[in-house]
C-alpha cells in the first residue's frame, strides 16, 4: 500500500487554476521529485500537501486514510489541521529560523511545545525534555552540526542554516520529509552540502518530496519525477521521430526533406532557447507566448541521423533540456 496517495487535486486563486487533476501515489522509502518552471504550480502543491493551502477539489491520503476530501467537510475541521500536518515535515526555500533560538533550540522548540500535551508530561518534565534535547543533539550531529548547537542563525552559513531547518523537520518525525526548492537561496558553493544530507536521506529509504530546479539531483536522487507543466515541442507530423533519451528530440531519416518544430508549450514570450544540432549551438527566442513560429530549414536536421536538442533558460539563468510533448 503507498503511504500517500493524492487524488484529482485541484487548486484555484480566483479564476486562476494553477493545479489541476493532479494524481500520483508515493510508496514508503522512495523519493519524489516535482519539476516544472516557475509559476507551474510546485510550492502550491506542496503547500496542498501540509494543508498550508486548502484544494478546491480532490483527495489526499495517508497510510490508506483519507485525510482531506474537498468533498467531505468533515476532513477540515481546523481543530485537525495541526494533526494531519504532523504526517509531513516541511522544510522551505528560506529556512524560516527562528532568529532568537539556538540551532538546537529551533531543532527542539515543536517537540517540546508538542511534549505539553502528553498526558504525563508533569510527572515526567524533565525527563521528557532532556529525551528531546538529546534527539535534538543527534539529528544536529547527523546533519554534521554538533559543534554548532549553540550558535543562533545570524551565525550560520546559509547551508548550515538549511541543515538544521531539516534536522527540525525530522524531530518531529514526519512520515513524509517535504523539500520546497531547498538550494534555491544558497549561493552555489553551499549547495552541495545541503544536496549531500538530502542524498543521504535517500540513501537512508526516508520518504521524501523534493521541489527543486536541480534536474541532475532529482534524476540521481528520485524514484520518481513529476513534471509540473513542463516545457515540449510538437514537430511536424512528417518528421522521423526517435524515442531516446533525455534531450534527443528528433532526428532525420535517410534522404528526409527539411523537418520543422511547429510548436513549444508553457513557455511564455521571450524565453531564451538554446538550439543544438550536431555540433553546432546558437541562441534564440519565443517569439510569442506558446508558438515558436521563427524556426526555419536552417535549423531542420539534412543528414541522415541528425538530431537536434532544445534548451530553455529559466529565471534563475539555467538552461534545462526540453523534451517531446
Amino acid at each position: 500500500m503507498a503511504i500517500l496517495e493524492v487524488r484529482n487535486i485541484e487548486k484555484h486563486f480566483g479564476p486562476t487554476r494553477v493545479l489541476e487533476d493532479i494524481s500520483f501515489e508515493l510508496e514508503r522509502g522512495q523519493a519524489l521529485a516535482i519539476i516544472g518552471s516557475s509559476g507551474s504550480g510546485k510550492t502550491t502543491l506542496l503547500r496542498c500537501l501540509n494543508f498550508l493551502e486548502t484544494p478546491n477539489k480532490g483527495s489526499i491520503s495517508v497510510e490508506g486514510k483519507v485525510i482531506f476530501d474537498a468533498a467531505d467537510p468533515a476532513t477540515q475541521k481546523e481543530n485537525e489541521v495541526r494533526k494531519k500536518r504532523l504526517h509531513f515535515g516541511m522544510v522551505f526555500q528560506s529556512f524560516n529560523l527562528f532568529p532568537q533560538y539556538t540551532a538546537l533550540e529551533n531543532v527542539t522548540l515543536a517537540s517540546k511545545l508538542l511534549a505539553k500535551e502528553r498526558e504525563d508530561y508533569k510527572q515526567n518534565k524533565n525527563r521528557i525534555l532532556m529525551e528531546i534535547e538529546d534527539e535534538g543533539k543527534a539529528l544536529l550531529a547527523r546533519m554534521g552540526l554538533a559543534d554548532r548547537a549553540d550558535h543562533y542563525p545570524h551565525q550560520l552559513s546559509g547551508g548550515q542554516q538549511q541543515r538544521v531547518a531539516i534536522a527540525r523537520a525530522l524531530a518531529l518525525h514526519p512520515d513524509i520529509l517535504c523539500f520546497d526548492e531547498p538550494t534555491s537561496a544558497l549561493d552555489p558553493e553551499l549547495t552541495g552540502e545541503v544536496l549531500k544530507v538530502i542524498r543521504s536521506l535517500a540513501d537512508q529509504k526516508t520518504t521524501m518530496i523534493i521541489v527543486t530546479h536541480e534536474m541532475a539531483f532529482a534524476r540521481d536522487v528520485a524514484d520518481q519525477v513529476i513534471f509540473m507543466n513542463w516545457p515540449a515541442v510538437t514537430i511536424a507530423a512528417d518528421a522521423t521521430t526517435f524515442d531516446a533519451k533525455s534531450g534527443l528530440i528528433f532526428r532525420t531519416g535517410k534522404n528526409t526533406k527539411a523537418t520543422a518544430i511547429t510548436d513549444i508549450t508553457n513557455l511564455k514570450e521571450g524565453t531564451v532557447i538554446r538550439v543544438e544540432i550536431g555540433d553546432a549551438s546558437f541562441p534564440t527566442s519565443i517569439a510569442k507566448t506558446g508558438k515558436f513560429d521563427q524556426i526555419s530549414e536552417a535549423w531542420s536536421p539534412k543528414t541522415a541521423g541528425e538530431y537536434i536538442k532544445l534548451y530553455y533558460r529559466n529565471d534563475t539563468g539555467k538552461f534545462y533540456e526540453i523534451a517531446r510533448g
